[in-house]
């Protein structure tokens, strides 16, 4: 299925120490691959938990690690992880997510796993370019709706880069272990969550227009609406900056104002 595995023992110790395993972790492994990282976990004590969807590789690792299995130190879930029921996985009461995550899903299974409750922590490893996304500053270019939608649910902070060298076959990228921590709380508080969205959409879709420009042509469609949202807008210090330029904060208070205005 195009999969980069982690070779590199080194690496997988150090993904462990960062998440700070013991026996009294159950942990969610995604993508367990042909099993180094579930391996080393195992033997530090924890409860594993691995979903993998890919059937030869399930059959790999039900072999390898049968003594785990056997022990229910080692519960193997055959499944494609985002077609799995959230409230179901959150009845596995897991506490940590450690894995390495496929490129390809990265961007739902963040949010997928954001909207699961009762995990406090995740050290993941991801694509180098996805995973500055998530910490990126304003003012750069790889702030974007990833940075200030996953801000405003969890805080994210980078651990480590790990070059392609570590993976066999060699993909064409490097990669970055994240550590990912759910809020208790939400950043900060909103009128309407949807709005929100919304907003981040209108000023990320479009991130060369202004603020004024981007949400008037997010929010409204007639001429009278157009011109009374622009009134609103040009009441900040915003109007004529760019979405890149706000803070999630900023873009929180944009969108109670488009909210209470009624659009």
């Amino acid at each position: 299925m195009g999969q980069h595995f982690l070779v590199n023992e080194t690496v997988v110790r150090k993904q462990c120490d960062a998440a700070g395993l013991d026996h009294s972790d159950v942990v969610l492994e995604i993508g367990p691959g042909l099993g180094i990282l579930t391996e080393e976990m195992l033997a530090r004590g924890c409860k594993v938990i691995a979903v993998e969807m890919d059937d030869m590789i399930s059959d790999h690792l039900e072999l390898s690690m049968k003594d785990y299995i056997k022990r229910k130190d080692l519960q193997l879930i055959r499944s494609d992880v985002l077609k799995l029921d959230n409230a179901e996985m959150e009845e596995w009461g897991f506490n940590k997510v450690v894995a390495n995550i496929p490129y390809n899903i990265s961007s739902p299974l963040m949010f997928k796993l954001l909207d699961i409750s009762g995990w406090e922590l995740g050290i993941l490893m991801l694509q180098s370019e996805f995973a500055a996304r998530l910490y990126a500053p304003k003012d750069t270019a790889e702030y974007s709706r990833l940075t200030v939608n996953t801000y405003y649910r969890a805080e994210t902070r980078r651990v480590m880069k790990v070059s392609k060298g570590n993976f066999h076959p060699v993909p064409r990228v490097d990669s970055a272990i994240v550590e990912l921590k759910p809020r208790k709380e939400k950043a900060f508080e909103l009128k309407d969550e949807k709005t929100f969205h919304k907003v981040v959409d209108g000023l990320f879709t479009q991130r060369r227009k202004k603020v004024r420009t981007a949400l008037v042509n997010r929010f409204a469609r007639d001429k009278e609406a157009k011109a009374r949202l622009r009134q609103l807008i040009d009441a900040t210090d915003w109007a004529d900056l760019r979405g890149e330029n706000l803070t999630p904060e900023q873009i929180g208070t944009l969108s109670d104002l488009i909210f209470e205005a009624g659009f």
